[in-house]
């Protein structure tokens, strides 16, 4: 058997994370309180309490910083799927779809900016392509359609 020793992140690379997700934090402020295209980098890094510099060691632009937030609340959301998914193992498919979406929902109700900004007219295409995949893919791994059973609509 072959023991591998795994050592805690050095105080450096700490320091780089906490402040990877400061600007992250920062990011989602200064969207949810001026909208994306009204917020720069510059209010980003002044709400983050870093220079501008730090900002870009860390993300392309600020599309790159909203990206990682995105993900960062889809990963939550996934997490909250999974937990109901496993809770209604022996549920039948109407009860699972019905959890799923009520996840989804909820999911864009507590979270309207970014709703906004990846599905609104001048929002980012990136950001709206993530979010159809991510839901896309929700729903193609936790509904498993048979022929018998479609959505329990028989």
């Amino acid at each position: 058997m072959e023991f591998r020793y795994v050592s805690a992140p050095s105080r450096l690379e700490q320091r780089k994370q906490q402040t990877h997700q400061q600007l992250i934090d920062a990011a989602a402020q200064m969207f949810s309180e001026q909208g994306y295209h009204e917020s720069s980098v510059l209010d980003i890094t002044e709400a983050a309490d870093v220079s501008k510099r730090t900002f870009y060691l860390h993300f392309a632009d600020k599309e790159a910083g909203l990206m990682e937030y995105m993900v960062q609340k889809m990963d939550v959301a996934r997490q909250k799927i999974e937990e109901g998914k496993a809770h209604a193992e022996d549920a039948d498919m109407r009860t699972k779809f019905y959890h799923l979406a009520r996840e989804i929902f909820e999911f864009c109700q507590q979270n309207p900016r970014l709703m906004q900004i990846a599905f609104g007219d001048d929002g980012s295409y990136k950001l709206n392509t993530l979010v159809q995949q991510y839901l896309a893919n929700s729903f193609e791994q936790n509904i498993m359609l048979d022929e018998t059973c479609r959505l329990g609509f028989n």
